[in-house]
């Protein structure tokens, strides 16, 4: 795996991510959500990373980096995909916590890989495009997320944006 496999995996991976986000939120007051219940959901994407982040790096140094990049990008597919059949609020504060482990798992390890391919002036290129390509998914993201909710409604976008997450997951197997 070189880095513009890696990039080819981040972008359509984060970008789902960020766009759900994006739709959690706007889709929660939809529901009727208050301020807190906005913040509290937020919050829950960071909780698992927070609570995994050490572990996700055991996980990826003791297996590699392949199981938990596939168990994360699973993970992050069903988070996003969960709303779209289950529509409730309660449904988001699950979607965000699978959502936000099976983040934790995927950035770890594609961090890893990317560090691993090159050494000196090599290892800082690979970071700069790896940072170049999330920032671009934090773009593409959210701004996706707003087009497909004007067009397709917020239930639907669950759908479009998961398929980001499974292509990724696509991509990685082949």
């Amino acid at each position: 795996m070189n880095i513009y496999h890696i990039i080819a995996l981040a972008l359509p991976n984060s970008s789902g991510f960020k766009g759900a986000r994006v739709l959690n939120t706007l889709y929660a007051l939809e529901l009727g959500a208050g301020p807190f219940d906005i913040g509290l959901l937020l919050a829950t994407y960071a909780l698992f990373p927070l609570l995994l982040g050490v572990y996700a790096g055991k996980i990826s140094d003791r297996y590699g980096v392949r199981i938990p990049m596939l168990a994360g990008m699973s993970c992050m597919a069903l988070g996003v995909f969960l709303p779209f059949s289950w529509s409730t609020l309660p449904a988001l504060y699950v979607a965000a916590a699978v959502t936000g482990a099976g983040f934790i798992l995927v950035q770890v390890s594609m961090q890893s890989l990317t560090g691993a391919l090159g050494a000196g002036e090599a290892r800082t290129r690979n970071f700069n495009l790896y940072a170049l390509a999330i920032a671009t998914a934090d773009f593409v993201g959210p701004v996706l997320a707003g087009f497909l909710i004007d067009h397709n409604g917020h239930v639907a976008t669950y759908l479009y944006l998961s398929l980001l997450n499974l292509m990724a997951l696509i991509g990685l197997l082949c």
